[in-house]
């Protein structure tokens, strides 16, 4: 649809393989590192990219299945970024530990904290926004959305 003329933009987090097969696309913003940065740094937040939901009457009358995911999901991503930074472990690239390094220094280490007030901000923030572009009818609370447990 981009080569059409359809769409203008398109927001793909794997635009790394599509650019090597379009050559005639490009970014929007080359410098994207920088103002992704920049945006952390103005606005404290750095968006979440997805979000783990539960049926509320499963988070309600089997409370642990909410605990058990949350314990799976972050041993999960204790592991991933263990293995990570042992720099080639999954990707071979002599740059790793320097794209590891400046993303700390950019941003911070675990840019994809779990949890309500881990999340308090980017939450409230996503909440905003769709409240004010219409995709939702009223103004919500993030307690609304997140299990007790």
């Amino acid at each position: 649809m981009l080569i059409s003329g359809e769409i203008d933009v398109l927001a793909q987090e794997d635009a790394y393989h599509i650019l090597r097969q379009q050559p005639s696309l490009r970014r929007v913003f080359p410098d994207f590192k920088e103002i992704e940065a920049g945006y952390f740094h103005e606005a404290g937040i750095f968006p979440a990219y997805h979000l783990f939901m539960i049926k509320r009457e499963i988070a309600e009358g089997h409370g642990w299945v909410v605990a058990s995911l949350v314990r799976a999901f972050e041993e999960a991503k204790q592991l991933a970024l263990t293995a990570l930074e042992r720099d080639n472990s999954l990707v071979t690239s002599p740059w790793v530990a320097g794209m590891l390094g400046e993303q700390c220094s950019l941003v911070k280490r675990d840019i994809y904290p779990y949890g309500l007030e881990a999340n308090r901000k980017e939450l409230e923030t996503l909440l905003r926004y769709l409240y004010e572009q219409g995709l939702i009818p009223r103004k919500r609370t993030v307690e609304e959305l997140f299990a007790k447990e």
